[in-house]
């Protein structure tokens, strides 16, 4: 790094140099020694689901600390932070335990063998099905190739709880996006229309936009490294995120419905920049 006579610090554009430089030598002895690529890519999405779903369920404890869905949140903790530090032995039996929780209502019977108990949400649906399911399924492959001692588990970095924070902050903020029209009637059927503020959730804009900068993270990481794990971990994550921008369309407001088409849109492109860029780096080492 070179340094001017005339002072005494390196110019903004060495730093980042410096810093890329880091990071990317950093990714690249990552994909040295973690095992297979599709293995590391299939941990690293299911890692970006549960930081997702704990983004989501901390909304549920807001202002009330200890409530029915204060075990669910616990849970949802767990499984990030054994995810984060790479105990795939403890992430995994949390997980079995969130997809049953969640579409237990699809299951039925009051408990597993009266012996687990009920809480937190019961949504039963195609989308927690798929959602929950995917990522146990995931860990449980993650755990066949753990035991034959073909992967092992890698921790990362302590700078991702930040993500959280920050979707934290933004749901206590909202932000209007304009009015519509509502028809309202008294008890005595006398009706009038009120002009009603629409407001949209910086939480919601917030997680996508988050999650827009990861994956163009990922993007990045790829033409570092020339490697598809990115490239699944990004599919997978989007596959298991289907509906969950849905909170961003509010009823009579299509500006919204614009938006998130918008950024479901560009979500894709990212992931399929990932997967061309990877496979020119393997047809020009090839």
């Amino acid at each position: 790094m070179e340094v001017s006579a005339d002072r005494g610090r390196p110019s903004a554009r060495e730093c980042a140099g410096l810093v890329g430089g880091g990071l990317a030598a950093r990714l690249r002895e990552r994909t040295t020694r973690s095992g297979p690529w599709w293995a590391d890519g299939l941990a690293l999405g299911a890692f970006l689901v549960a930081l997702a779903d704990l983004c989501g369920d901390l909304t549920m404890v807001d202002g009330d600390v200890w409530n029915s869905y204060t075990p669910w949140v616990i849970g949802s903790v767990v499984l990030f932070l054994a995810l984060l530090r790479g105990r795939l032995w403890v992430a995994l039996p949390v997980a079995l335990l969130e997809v049953y929780q969640i579409n237990r209502s699809l299951i039925g019977g009051d408990s597993v063998l009266h012996v687990v108990p009920q809480f937190g949400p019961d949504y039963g649906t195609g989308e927690t099905v798929i959602r929950y399911g995917a990522v146990v399924a995931a860990l449980v492959i993650l755990a066949v190739l753990a035991v034959r001692g073909s992967f092992r588990p890698q921790s990362r970095s302590w700078w991702w709880p930040i993500v959280v924070a920050i979707v934290w902050a933004a749901w206590h903020t909202h932000l209007p996006m304009g009015a519509h029209d509502v028809t309202l009637c008294s008890a005595d059927d006398v009706c009038h229309v009120a002009r009603v503020a629409v407001d949209v959730p910086l939480f919601d804009l917030a997680r996508t936009g988050l999650t827009i900068l990861l994956l163009s993270c990922g993007v990045w990481a790829t033409a570092v490294t020339r490697d598809l794990r990115w490239a699944l971990a990004g599919a997978f994550f989007l596959f298991t995120s289907v509906g969950v921008h849905a909170s961003l369309v509010p009823a009579g407001n299509a500006g919204p419905v614009i938006l998130v088409t918008v950024f479901r849109g560009l979500q894709i492109a990212l992931v399929a920049a990932m997967v061309v860029t990877a496979r020119r780096g393997a047809r020009a080492r090839a």
